[in-house]
């Protein structure tokens, strides 16, 4: 019994660990670390490893990471939202008919 116990502690905390945040927006980039802060919270997050080569500066990202705080986190996955040269104001579809 206890180790079932166990074994459930650890199975919730191992799937716990994985956070995101919706929308966050890239506000600076070097090399070996990216800001984004959220659109939602206004939370500034600070990543120094993992998939930073798939975001970019200015662009917005619902943003998959793992550890502790809001700094030092590990990039997991980002899944773009929207780029900061996205042309919405622009309708291709208007002819001169």
């Amino acid at each position: 019994m206890k180790k079932l116990i166990l074994v459930g502690f650890l199975a919730f905390g191992a799937l716990g660990f994985s956070r995101f945040v919706n929308e966050c927006q890239v506000t600076s980039k070097a090399k070996g670390r990216a800001t984004c802060e959220s659109l939602e919270s206004g939370k500034t997050f600070q990543f120094t490893s993992g998939k930073l080569s798939s975001i970019s500066k200015g662009s917005t990202y619902k943003i998959y990471f793992e550890g502790n705080g809001y700094k030092g986190l590990r990039l997991t996955k980002a899944t773009l939202v929207s780029s900061e040269d996205d042309s919405s104001d622009y309708d291709d579809s208007e002819g001169d008919d």
